[in-house]
This record gives structure tokens, C-alpha cells and sequence, in this order.
């Protein structure tokens, strides 16, 4: 990323806290990467986050989505989940659609819901490390209304999010760091330097391939 996030978001930010210091065990903040490729660079940002010892946690959830209302499943139960927005979602840096939002989220328990009309099929891999957990979730849709669906044709969505653990313990310039990580990682190395490692390591492969054939014509 080309500069740091605005200080004016900063102030923003802990204004929203402070006018919600009582709830503010619901309050999530979070920096959502919108559209990211799923390439070769996703792949070593992972692989990075675990050689940055981050614990990796998996889990999988299921969205019925119906208008406005949404109903989670996730271990075994259902949620009812609504979001209330705190602060207008501040987009940065065009390119890569970088998306800074602070929300109140509430979930109760809820019923199988009979209606819906799209259901968002949610595999998660979570990075987590101090106040930080970097969400990467594939996501299949599907809008056919059944509760049988199946999701094995549908295009795979990646997400990549930066969600602060908890908000009592929010600091804005670790936040600003966390973020310029992921971007040096996903966006600052060229094609070229992907492609020439990558080459380089077929061609390493090819070169074991060869030797081994040699020797087991001796």
C-alpha cells in the first residue's frame, strides 16, 4: 500500500468506541480485502503467516441469507445474526479495494429457517496472533432455494479479512501495520518475481527428474 491509513480514521474509530464503551464487547472492526486473486500469492501469504507463527484455526459455516435477515449455522446451531453500522465503510486505495468498516454485531439463537433465498457456503482458515485474526474464507452461493443444495459446481469466492479480536485493546497504529503486512505480501511483489520463482522451482524439479532417470539406467 502506497501511504498509511488517514489519521482522521484513527480518531473516527476511537470516537465510535468511546460512544459505545457498554457494548463494546459487540463492536468488530475490520479491514475486508474485496475480490482478491486466488493465486500463487494468497498461497504464500498463508504459508508466511504460519512461518510468522500465527495458530491457524479452521472452521465452517453456512449463511440463509432472506432479504435483510440472516441465519448462521455453525457447530452445530443456528443464529440469528444483525449487523448495526457505527461508522460509513471507508474505502482506500483503489486498486486493491481495501474496505474499513466498524460494526455492532448481535446473535441470538435461532430456528432451521424454512425461507430463504441464498445460502453462502463459508470454508475459513484464521491467522491468529495477539489482538489479530486474518480471516481467508472461501465462499460458494447458491440461490436455489433447497435445503439439499449442493455446492460442488459453484464458483469459489475468496475473502480476505483483518478482524481485531477484541475492541477494548484496539490500537490504530497496529492495525495500520497489520494491514501494510498483508499488502506487501498479496500486492507489492511483481508478476515476474512470482513467475521467475516459480520457474525456478519447475526447473529445480525437472533437474532432480533427470538425475534420478540417469541413475536408475546405471
Amino acid at each position: 500500500m502506497e501511504s498509511p491509513l488517514p489519521v482522521d480514521l484513527k480518531y473516527a474509530i476511537a470516537g465510535v468506541l468511546r460512544n459505545n464503551k457498554d457494548s463494546i464487547d459487540q463492536i468488530e472492526i475490520e479491514a475486508r480485502i474485496r475480490d482478491p486473486k486466488k493465486n500463487r500469492r494468497l498461497e504464500i501469504l498463508e504459508e508466511k503467516l504460519l512461518e510468522d507463527n500465527y495458530l491457524l484455526e479452521k472452521s465452517h459455516t453456512i449463511d440463509f441469507i432472506n432479504g435483510n435477515e440472516r441465519t448462521t449455522y455453525k457447530n452445530g446451531e443456528y443464529f440469528n445474526t444483525s449487523k448495526q453500522r457505527l461508522m460509513s465503510d471507508r474505502f482506500f486505495d483503489d486498486k486493491h479495494k481495501l474496505k474499513i468498516g466498524v460494526v455492532k454485531e448481535e446473535m441470538k439463537p435461532a430456528k432451521e429457517p424454512k425461507k430463504y433465498n441464498l445460502i453462502r457456503n463459508k470454508e475459513r482458515r484464521s491467522y491468529i496472533k495477539e489482538n489479530f485474526s486474518i480471516d481467508i474464507t472461501d465462499v460458494t452461493e447458491d440461490n436455489s432455494k433447497s435445503s439439499d443444495s449442493d455446492f460442488s459446481d459453484d464458483k469459489i469466492k475468496t475473502e480476505v479479512e483483518i478482524e481485531v479480536i477484541n475492541a477494548k485493546f484496539f490500537v490504530f497504529d497496529d492495525f495500520n501495520k497489520i494491514i501494510r503486512y498483508i499488502f506487501d505480501i498479496l500486492f507489492e511483489m511483481e508478476d515476474d518475481v512470482i513467475e521467475d520463482l516459480t520457474t525456478a522451482l519447475g526447473r529445480k524439479e525437472d533437474t532432480l527428474n533427470n538425475i534420478g532417470k540417469f541413475f536408475s539406467r546405471a
